[in-house]
């Protein structure tokens, strides 16, 4: 009876032994992949957030919420899909391919602490867009970009939000809209005119 409970305990603890070395080495796997798992949802986190922002915009350049970005997997990687009414959208039009980027465009400078030091250049973010859409865009730019700061003497004045705003375009009438822009005085602001000098150069001369 002893030699048998002696034996019967030798190899429970064995069994114990091993069963503790099995147990450390799943509570540092365990440990890895909760880590794992936080990485993976923090991104899903931050995608899902910016296709949130992504698809407000969108909805407010375009007016309708005909086009919607969601977010797929694929690769491990996590990527942006457009879609309109459910299904993958296709054949989009100059308008709505300007729209999108210019508020990808607008949701990545978002991702900046401080815009004190950011140069913002916007090259004709309304190609084949209607007139509806055009005043949009300007809506968009002035929110964005301009704001109030309060002087000295205890009123306000209309500054940048960014170091400095860039902005070009060939459209006439949305050029005459640029010009309302909030600027804070006529210090601030520059006109030019881009004039091809020959077939593969151009120089910057004043706005006539």
């Amino acid at each position: 009876a002893k030699f048998a409970l002696d034996t019967i305990q030798a190899k429970e603890n064995k069994d114990r032994e091993r069963a503790l070395r099995y147990q450390g080495r799943l509570k540092t796997l365990g440990e890895g992949m909760g880590q794992r798992i936080k990485d993976l949802q923090a991104k899903i986190d931050r995608a899902q957030k910016g296709r949130e922002r992504l698809n407000e915009r969108i909805c407010g350049l375009l007016g309708s919420g005909t086009i919607q970005i969601e977010v797929v997997r694929l690769n491990d990687t996590d990527r942006f899909t457009l879609r309109r009414q459910g299904q993958p959208a296709r054949n989009l039009s100059d308008g709505e391919r300007t729209a999108i980027a210019f508020a990808f465009f607008l949701t990545k400078l978002e991702e900046h602490k401080s815009m004190d030091d950011v140069i913002v250049y916007i090259d004709d973010p309304i190609s084949s867009l209607d007139s509806n859409h055009v005043f949009q865009i300007y809506s968009v730019i002035e929110k964005t970009f301009f704001k109030k700061v309060a002087q000295p003497n205890g009123k306000e004045k209309w500054v940048t939000s960014c170091q400095q705003l860039f902005l070009s375009t060939h459209n006439f009438e949305f050029l005459e809209m640029l010009k309302k822009l909030p600027v804070g005085g006529k210090a601030d602001e520059r006109y030019f005119f881009v004039k091809r000098t020959s077939p593969t150069s151009s120089t910057l001369t004043d706005l006539p």
